[in-house]
């Protein structure tokens, strides 16, 4: 069986002398409520919200719209982890910056629905998770190096005074059979970009897209024929103006009168020519 990679966090967070976590709470107790927050974020995610961590960060996802010619769009749809601007000039930590739309709501970690599944006190979850982000702190503080996992979803590395979040593949392909982001990595082109996803099923063309670059549209089929309506011509003057009878003729002997009319206008201006 491996070791958690969060172990070392927790034996520091559990044995430091000042710390509130309770005696009577295992090292495996405080792994087994980290699991459950990672899986809570998970849950989160797949349903398109994001969740924020008090004294941490922001896990949400990152939409983005590209043109790539041709009236086609691509959208640009990723996990993202947004440092919390306060641990980060706090320890003088840099990030990479979003900018964020508002389209992901935001929820807070819900420490009593954790309580709630391993049946334990809110206290207790509460107080684990800001031990945990204390003793990351502190590494990133006194050895300029920290790591913090989240199982199923990665891991937040800080080095050499910069901050990223590595999301592992299965977290991906998970995100991806969800049919929330469709994650297909394709490099975009531009520098520190090697870490975006692309939404394949964004792509505004037919299924055989890769084979031809045409949009090709639904095929409308017309069930009856459009006839142009009867009109009537006047004399106006020198000339003849033809225009439509209003209301449109609905049956035959309304047809017939509008054309009786018709051949006596004619008729009129041959008469009137020939005088």
């Amino acid at each position: 069986m491996s070791t958690d990679p969060n172990l070392p966090l927790v034996i520091e967070a559990k044995d430091c002398k000042y710390t509130l976590i309770p005696k009577t709470t295992t090292h495996e107790e405080v792994l087994q409520i980290w699991r459950d927050v990672s899986g809570f974020i998970t849950r989160r995610l797949l349903k398109k919200k994001a969740v924020n961590i008090t004294g941490l960060g922001i896990f949400t996802v990152l939409k983005r719209k590209l043109d790539i010619g041709n009236n086609g769009k691509l959208c640009v749809q990723r996990p993202i982890f947004v440092l919390s601007e306060k641990f980060a000039q706090t320890h003088g930590v840099t990030y990479t910056k979003y900018q964020l739309l508002g389209e992901v709501p935001v929820t807070q970690l819900n420490f009593a629905a954790i309580a709630t599944d391993l049946g334990i006190e809110r206290s207790v979850v509460e107080v684990c998770v800001k031990e945990m982000i204390g003793v990351f702190a502190r590494a990133v503080n006194t050895h300029r190096f920290g790591e913090m996992a989240f199982n199923d979803i990665g891991r937040l590395v800080v080095k050499d005074n910069k901050a990223k979040m590595k999301f592992s593949k299965d977290f991906l392909r998970l995100m991806d059979n969800s049919n929330v982001i469709n994650l297909i990595p394709i490099p975009l082109g531009r520098p520190r970009t090697s870490d975006s996803f692309i939404s394949q099923n964004s792509v505004l063309s037919t299924p055989n897209s890769n084979k031809s670059s045409n949009l090709v549209l639904p095929k409308i089929e017309r069930t009856e024929m459009w006839e142009r309506p009867p009109s009537v011509v006047s004399n106006h003057g020198a000339s003849l103006v033809l225009s439509p009878i209003e209301p449109l003729c609905e049956n035959i002997a309304e047809v017939t009168e509008a054309k009786v009319m018709i051949f006596n206008l004619f008729h009129i201006r041959d008469d009137t020519c020939k005088l």
